[in-house]
């Protein structure tokens, strides 16, 4: 009898091509229930390709077929030497409990295992192509750069990227668990979820709301929920896509924050246009600077027209407090630097500076002039690219990050800079018109110094104080009429 439970112990007459076919699906072992043990061939020809092959395997192999009836616990003998005699005699010699497979039946085997190849070879081509489209749908999910959770009807998570698992590190393993749970910590569905909403409506939805975490508390996300529908249309799942837009709120925030200023510069440069002199033109930089940094004060350091000196305007009567350029005098003459930052400012080009700049890309005149301050900044005023003064903010109680505010400074300095220049040169140009009608040279208004003009302003004391009719004559226009 032919044993059922063990493999088949089979020998091989004629060691072929067939027998190497046969011996190549048995060694494959393509079907798991094909149990077929090959343990000996026969054949006249050593140089056979399957008595070759088989004894480089180490399988038992002879030049007489009837050596093959003294294997132990042999099954089967396939003939597939294709002669009739030849299976005669094996048919007539063997051993009773051997069966006999001639070379019609073994072709017919070996067609049979030959179509059942085929089929497994397709069905793991099949196999294949789904692991394939399953890997590359895996790395297309992973490659995402932005969250992506797949939830069922329940809410469960069913897949998620690297992504949502760098963001949730410590809730690991996610599979299995409720997303609102996971995620939020959450024993329901969140208010604002779109996934409930896309399960309810079969539609798409999206929200942009906070997604706080321990790294960044205040992270933004904009979460969009995809409906998974079955061929009836109804929906079995959802995907959800997390799109990380704290940066742009961020900028959103700036952006507003860069309009506000714009607009309080606008509103200083009109309130500069109205001021028709340096001291109320420094009352309005100093009023914007005072709303915009409270706890700051500031310094208005400006060179006279000829740059051989700073120009401080005198307090006006109607002044009642320090102004920035008050400030500026007593700084620079109480630390004894009015003449080094002459110096600098005339010799040398300055950039804007600020308490967070390092040390070497600092001048040490500034950070003298900033002594005892924790924060400060530092803008050079500047007219047709050439250094016309500075202007200083600086706080000893405040510890801020300022680098960003430079730049704003900056901005509304060099749009008010050219003002203030014009400003500086005009009372400059006044105040030396009013010594020239002051000085020796000078009659009630009249400016000259030659003898002529020394003889008018006689003949005008003489008759100055008389009630009579005084006629004067001359060419038109030589000021008969001053």
């Amino acid at each position: 009898m032919i044993k059922q439970a063990e493999e088949l112990k089979v020998a091989i007459v004629g060691g072929g091509r067939g027998c190497k076919a046969i011996m190549d699906m048995i060694f494959a072992q393509k079907r798991s229930h094909l149990q077929m043990k090959l343990i000996g061939v026969a054949d006249t020809n050593p140089e056979a390709a399957g008595y070759r092959e088989a004894r480089e395997k180490g399988i038992y192999t002879t030049n007489d077929y009837r050596d093959l009836y003294k294997l132990k616990d042999l099954d089967m003998i396939i003939d597939l030497t294709g002669h009739d005699d030849m299976a005669s005699e094996i048919s007539r010699t063997k051993p009773d409990n051997v069966r006999l497979v001639d070379q019609v039946v073994a072709h017919l085997f070996q067609d049979i295992l030959r179509i059942e190849e085929e089929w497994v070879a397709e069905r793991k081509r099949v196999e294949q192509a789904l692991r394939d489209d399953e890997r590359f749908l895996k790395s297309v999910f992973d490659a995402i750069q932005d969250g992506m959770t797949v939830l069922d009807c329940e809410f469960n998570i069913i897949r998620v990227n690297p992504w949502i698992e760098k963001m949730h590190t410590f809730q690991m393993p996610l599979i299995g668990k409720k997303c609102y749970k996971a995620y939020h910590d959450r024993e329901s569905p969140c208010p604002r979820c779109p996934s409930l909403r896309s399960l309810e409506t079969g539609e798409v939805h999206r929200e942009i709301v906070p997604y706080p975490s321990a790294e960044n508390p205040t992270r933004w996300i904009d979460l969009s929920a995809f409906p998974l529908k079955n061929p009836a249309g109804r929906v079995v799942g959802i995907i959800e896509y997390m799109k990380d837009i704290t940066q742009g709120k961020e900028a959103e925030k700036e952006l507003k924050r860069r309009h506000d200023e714009l607009e309080a510069i606008s509103r200083i440069l009109f309130r500069v246009t109205k001021e028709y002199n340096l001291n109320g033109i420094c009352r309005v930089l100093q009023g914007m600077m005072e709303d915009f940094y409270p706890g700051f004060q500031s310094w208005m350091f400006l060179l006279t027209p000829d740059r051989d000196g700073f120009y401080f305007p005198g307090a006006e009567k109607e002044r009642h407090r320090t102004t920035c350029y008050d400030r500026a005098e007593r700084r620079i003459r109480s630390l004894e630097l009015e003449d080094a930052l002459l110096h600098f400012l005339t010799r040398e080009k300055m950039r804007p500076t600020c308490s967070g700049t390092s040390k070497g890309d600092c001048p040490a005149i500034i950070r003298e002039l900033a002594v005892g301050f924790r924060t400060w900044m530092a803008v050079p005023i500047e007219v047709e690219d050439q250094c016309q003064g500075l202007f200083m903010l600086a706080s000893s109680s405040l510890d801020i990050e300022v680098e960003d505010d430079l730049v704003f400074v900056e901005a509304l300095i060099r749009q008010i800079s050219g003002v203030a220049r014009y400003q500086v040169s005009k009372e400059v140009r006044e105040e030396a018109f009013r010594k020239q009608l002051t000085g020796p040279d000078r009659f009630m208004g009249l400016v000259g110094r030659s003898r002529p003009m020394q003889e008018i302003y006689r003949l005008i004391q003489s008759v100055a104080d008389s009630k009579s009719t005084v006629l004067i004559t001359g060419e038109s226009g030589t000021g008969k009429e001053l």
